[in-house]
């Protein structure tokens, strides 16, 4: 909430500069409004810089600088009209690329950003540097020259496909129900198919992140970050007959928590618990 105490108020008073790239989920994304109306708010937080983007599907609704960016090159519709469309053929049957232009779909823009930001960085101030990728999350829409890079017939089977049980309560059975309208009828094809979208998703934000640290390579300043890299849910991915998240299956809340820190101490060290 406003005037709430931050881990950035603190990391400010000891002499960062504080920037934020890409999704945030600190506010609501209001349709019809601009991300840059929420800016007070984020420097509030204790944000220095913002430059901050929509997910997939308030990016249909909201504007942001990347639809500002998309909307002066002339691709905004492009996305907005794919959108609908996989929302009413269903999440089994929109399996098709992203129709962006080449370099242009949403992981690319906070991708892009991010990297500018480190080459034209001053670091006069040491820098903490949060980048909010909007996937991988569905709809499954990779850029096309990723879309190929798995064959869809090599994918693993999903995990037993079973109804859950008692345990899993309402809202949650409710929400999953509403999302897949309980007629996914998830068969070898279409699985195979979803995941291979889905990793080719997550194989180009892997390449976005090695643009990042290449850049922080380039700046001289690899060995002085911490790096830190973690998401904030799974994706069921059809197993248990199931898409996108909402249960405690570990599809859904098993996610990485990766840490280096300057100097690669503790390389390689490996934890279960639970975080």
């Amino acid at each position: 909430p406003p005037g709430a105490d931050t881990y950035l108020h603190h990391v400010r008073e000891v002499g960062y500069h504080t920037c934020h790239v890409g999704k945030s989920h600190l506010h609501s994304h209001r349709a019809g409004h601009h991300l840059d109306e929420a800016k007070p708010f984020m420097h509030e937080l204790g944000w220095n810089q913002v430059f901050e983007t929509t997910g997939p599907h308030a990016t249909v609704r909201t504007d942001s600088i990347m639809t500002d960016h998309w909307r002066q090159i002339g691709c905004l519709d492009t996305f907005r009209d794919d959108y609908p469309r996989r929302a009413e053929v269903g999440p089994t049957a929109a399996t098709w690329p992203s129709p962006m232009p080449e370099g242009e779909t949403l992981d690319d823009f906070v991708g892009r950003t991010a990297v500018d930001y480190l080459l034209g960085y001053d670091w006069e101030l040491p820098l903490l540097l949060f980048v909010g990728f909007g996937g991988p999350h569905e709809p499954w829409d990779p850029p096309a020259d990723w879309a190929e890079r798995y064959d869809p017939a090599r994918m693993d089977s999903p995990k037993a496909i079973t109804e859950p049980g008692s345990w899993v309560p309402e809202p949650a059975a409710a929400h999953q129900r509403a999302l897949q309208n309980d007629r996914l009828g998830i068969t070898p094809k279409i699985n195979g198919r979803i995941r291979a979208l889905y990793y080719a998703k997550i194989s180009h934000i892997d390449w976005w992140i090695g643009r990042i640290l290449d850049a922080l390579l380039e700046r001289g300043q690899i060995d002085n970050t911490a790096i830190i890299f973690w998401s904030d849910h799974g994706e069921m991915l059809c197993d248990k007959g199931r898409l996108y998240k909402s249960v405690f299956y570990e599809g859904s809340v098993r996610v990485p928590l990766i840490i280096r820190p300057p100097g690669y101490r503790h390389a390689g060290s490996v934890s279960d618990s639970l975080v």
